[in-house]
């Protein structure tokens, strides 16, 4: 599909402005990932920032749970994620660059393995597979916005100017 294809693309250029703007691996970098590309697709596509939850499966089959903080069974970090959601010819897809930050997060900080199965984006009409799972979670919201009202807007419009200018 021609629209998947953009997308992808879009977030391989997306991760390396990022980047470039930042510092190699941004942690804690969903939400403005989450926010930056909903707000630039939703002129072409029916786009929406989602917070939540989200699982994704170690190398030892354990899931690591980003959100309401625990470490114990299935290993939970952080507070919330976030990531875009948008319709395509009626079908709904999870857009989500920012799962190669996740993965360098747990490796550095919990010395943990992500599943190599878990791709570094992911771009997927599925909320819920083995590698991974997206709860929404509308009450993490209230948390996400003082922190997306600190995005700087230098970088959102360094973002915008870079990825106009090309085309795929």
């Amino acid at each position: 599909m021609r629209d998947l294809e953009y997308i992808l693309q879009l977030c391989k250029l997306y991760q390396a402005k990022l980047e470039e703007f930042t510092s190699n691996y941004p942690s804690g970098s969903c939400y403005i990932s989450a926010y930056f590309l909903s707000n630039y697709l939703k002129d072409r596509y029916d786009a929406r920032i989602v917070f939540g939850n989200l699982a994704i499966i170690s190398k030892l089959g354990k899931y690591v749970v980003y959100g309401s903080i625990k470490l114990k069974k299935d290993i939970n970090v952080g507070d919330y994620h976030a990531w875009c959601e948008l319709t395509i010819n009626g079908r709904e897809y999870i857009v989500d660059p920012s799962i190669k930050y996740n993965i360098k997060f747990l490796k550095d900080n919990y010395r943990l393995k992500v599943s190599q199965k878990v791709p570094e984006i992911i771009i997927t009409d599925q909320k819920s597979t083995f590698n991974f799972k997206y709860i929404e979670n509308t009450v993490f919201k209230k948390y996400a916005d003082p922190f997306i009202k600190q995005i700087p807007q230098s970088l959102l419009d360094s973002l915008t100017e870079e990825l106009d200018g090309v085309t795929f």
